[in-house]
């Protein structure tokens, strides 16, 4: 998998967020954009009504260890 730089950047930022309780990070209106244009849907769960995301286990091997 290829990634982009601005995914890889997205995966960095989402990894370095505070855990906000099972993995899941908060997201802020102003970066809503980079989840919603991020490539790799499998690496992330997202949840829109709360604003949230958190990194599904590929992404967690990912950011580990191809970051």
């Amino acid at each position: 998998m290829a990634m982009s730089t601005q995914d890889k950047d997205f995966l960095r930022l989402v990894s370095r967020s505070p855990d906000c309780g099972a993995g899941w990070r908060h997201v802020s209106h102003t970066c809503w954009a980079l989840v919603e244009q991020f490539h790799e849907p499998q690496l992330i769960e997202v949840d829109k009504a709360n604003m949230r995301v958190r990194l599904t286990e590929a992404g967690n091997v990912v950011v580990k260890f191809a970051l």
